[in-house]
């Protein structure tokens, strides 16, 4: 499966760290309806991290909104649906109980205000929640 990155060398990877800015289509990456069957993103971990949180930030420049659902493998390709939104705009933060996790795909959901998912930057970590 393709998918499109869009700028420059230093800030296509969902995972940058640098202070960035987003103009137009610069900046960016996503599934692209010119693409045949890319409606998913799949996000592959060096190896299996126990995570329980989340955070995707959409492109989000001119008001659009997304609808997607978040799905997690563990190493033995297992499946877990971690998160389904509709209409969500920005950046979303998502947390779910402690999970084993390999690989994540961001699937497409019908919905949105456009027909493909643009993210423009996306963290998975493992929060520490105390109890109070």
């Amino acid at each position: 499966m393709e998918h499109q990155f869009v700028g420059s060398s230093l800030n296509i990877s969902p995972f940058r760290y640098q202070l960035y800015y987003v103009w137009n289509r610069q900046g960016h990456f996503g599934t692209s309806t010119s693409i045949p069957n890319s409606t998913s993103i799949d996000i592959q971990f060096s190896q299996a991290y126990e995570i329980n949180q989340i955070i995707v930030w959409f492109y989000d420049i001119d008001g659009r909104n997304h609808c997607f659902k978040i799905i997690a493998f563990d190493q033995y390709n297992q499946e877990t649906e971690l998160f389904q939104g509709l209409n969500l705009i920005g950046i979303v933060k998502i947390s779910f109980q402690d999970q084993i996790v390999q690989s994540l795909k961001i699937v497409l959901l019908h919905g949105g205000t456009t027909n493909d998912l643009n993210i423009i930057k996306i963290s998975a970590f493992y929060a520490h929640r105390s109890m109070i």
